[in-house]
């Protein structure tokens, strides 16, 4: 009795080892086929929806401390009342940038004006996506 149930044990066991092998052949034949085409479409698609514009800014300071971050924000907002700066957190620092450029000579020709108020401020390109234009 006892040898029965081991030969059908070793018959079973023998019968699904092989039937694991044979899935594991069918899987390692399997092909996938690549079209240029379908490579140039994804590629075109991709360009299109994340097209971005490089416009300037001029950063005028950065520290850790918020509170004197916000200090330069307000005096250049008092020092030219008729443009913005934008204040925002980039780890590990607060920033305080100005309006945007769309070309690097305007950029240039304002910060020479904003050079006798905040020596260390800096031109930065900054990739602009047309959403947010």
């Amino acid at each position: 009795m006892k040898k029965k149930i081991l030969c059908i044990f070793i018959i079973f066991s023998s019968l699904f080892y092989s039937y694991s092998q044979n899935k594991f052949n069918l899987n390692q034949n399997l092909f996938i086929e690549k079209s240029d085409e379908i490579k140039k479409i994804f590629k075109t698609y991709n360009s299109f929806f994340e097209k971005k514009i490089n416009v300037y800014k001029i950063q005028l300071y950065h520290n850790e401390n918020r509170y004197s971050t916000w200090k330069v924000k307000k005096k250049y907002e008092e020092l030219f009342p008729n443009f913005s700066a934008d204040f925002f957190y980039e780890a590990p620092f607060f920033k305080v940038t100005t309006e945007y450029f769309m070309k690097k000579v305007t950029a240039e020709k304002k910060i020479n004006e904003i050079k006798k108020h905040f020596p260390d401020c800096f031109i930065i390109k900054v990739p602009l996506s047309e959403e947010n234009f």
